[in-house]
């Protein structure tokens, strides 16, 4: 999903208006919301100067319509939507997808795009059951944001809380820097009932689940546990 930012469409306004926008910009960072800004890569005076220049630079162009005035004037707008871009940059840092600080920067937010279907929340409802001698069956509450359902049982011990789940449902493990189990097994099948078999008889086993969706990836689950017989 691609996250709201400030909307380059100032670079395709009519010719002669930037001064405007820049200005609204200018007017946004420094002089209404300068607590929310406080670092912005341009000074007020210097982004004044840029807004000026170009406002005289497109007087000058309008008025003359010669080459000469022309390449002053161009020259002047890629300088002043430098600045902006620059200034774009800026505010998003601060602005984190937040699409009122945007606009509280003077810029406009892009919309939000991608899929629209909500991440997955936590799995509910996960069990370990008894099957077969050496096995034990997985299930979990059917939830309608979750595409695959990620299983991971481990032998003796819960799997570490440093064990964390990356964007693409990749699980994160340090060795060195935590006790893991003795045994991990794992089923990323799209079934949320599953199947461990061949495990020892006498041993605690713990679950834990997470789910992936085109809306992204779950965090992990509660453990819960069982003794395989």
């Amino acid at each position: 999903m691609r996250p709201v930012r400030c909307s380059f469409t100032f670079k395709r306004v009519r010719v002669g208006t930037l001064d405007s926008f820049a200005s609204g910009v200018r007017d946004g960072i420094y002089i209404t919301n300068p607590t929310l800004f406080p670092s912005p890569p341009l000074t007020q005076p210097q982004l004044t100067t840029l807004i000026t220049e170009y406002t005289t630079a497109y007087a000058n162009y309008r008025n003359a319509r010669g080459l000469v005035t022309k390449g002053a004037f161009n020259a002047a707008a890629a300088a002043l939507t430098t600045g902006l871009v620059d200034t774009a940059a800026y505010v998003d840092t601060v602005a984190d997808g937040d699409s009122a600080i945007i606009e509280q920067g003077g810029f406009i937010p892009t919309k939000e795009t991608g899929s629209s279907k909500p991440k997955p929340g936590t799995i509910t409802g996960a069990v370990l059951t008894l099957g077969a001698s050496q096995e034990l069956l997985t299930e979990c509450d059917p939830q309608p944001q979750i595409d695959t359902y990620v299983a991971i049982l481990t032998e003796g011990v819960p799997l570490p809380p440093e064990v964390t789940i990356d964007n693409n449902g990749m699980v994160v493990m340090q060795p060195g820097t935590m006790g893991l189990p003795r045994t991990i097994y794992t089923s990323y099948s799209k079934s949320r009932r599953k199947s461990f078999p061949g495990l020892n008889v006498g041993t605690v086993y713990y679950l834990v689940m997470f789910g992936i969706g085109t809306g992204g990836v779950g965090q992990l689950c509660e453990p819960v546990r069982r003794m395989c017989n």
